[in-house]
């Protein structure tokens, strides 16, 4: 979707803006495959008691339920490491 990429692009200003404020070196460009990941900010759905999540163009995807979240679904990553994918669900909660 639209939004996985705005994501992409928002990464490359912040490098661009890093850059241009003399915080780090000139962005280098990253061949695939080494650490793909892609962020939903939007649009995600969590169904905790069968263990799957919604995402949007992939539709419902299985996950193991490690801990239980805790709030409002706020944004999902899916990460590549060693050829297996991992979700990382950021929650907004009341303290």
């Amino acid at each position: 979707p639209s939004q996985a990429l705005q994501q992409t692009l928002k990464d490359l200003e912040r490098a661009y803006r890093n850059f241009f404020a003399k915080r780090t070196d000139f962005p280098r460009f990253k061949k695939k495959g080494g650490g793909d990941s892609f962020r939903y900010p939007q649009g995600c759905k969590l169904d905790q008691a069968n263990s799957r999540l919604f995402l949007p163009k992939l539709g419902w995807v299985r996950y193991r339920n490690s801990r239980d979240v805790l709030g409002s679904v706020k944004n999902i990553t899916v990460s590549q490491s060693n050829g297996k994918w991992f979700a990382s669900i950021q929650t907004e909660r009341d303290v």
